[in-house]
């Protein structure tokens, strides 16, 4: 997750994000030993002031190399109204389900 103020450093964090997936992919396959024929995806969470996005990585092999793929943002929610809170929350409940049933099984 990166948070950012509204209206200032939105490359900055994507970048910032970028970065850390690669980090985190890379992780990942030193754990499978590289026998693993795909990663599973990442969901990671952007905020810009009051809005949060969600985007996917997913990192497949393409040949003799890994290629990591970024997918666009997703607008979950605006935490200035009640329903946008809602929104996110929901959002955020649904991606600790998934990483209770999908993602740490794989681990």
């Amino acid at each position: 997750m990166e948070t950012k103020r509204e209206g200032e450093g939105q490359t900055t964090g994507s970048s910032q994000l970028e970065i850390w997936v690669a980090a985190h992919f890379n992780r990942l396959q030193e754990l499978a030993c590289d026998e693993a024929e795909e990663l599973p995806f990442l969901p990671w969470l952007l905020t810009q002031g009051p809005v949060w996005a969600l985007l996917f990585a997913h990192r497949q092999r393409e040949g003799q190399t890994w290629v990591t793929m970024i997918y666009e943002k997703v607008a979950l929610g605006d935490v200035t109204t009640s329903s946008g809170v809602f929104k996110i929350i929901s959002s955020l409940l649904q991606m600790m389900h998934w990483a209770q049933t999908h993602f740490r099984p794989w681990a």
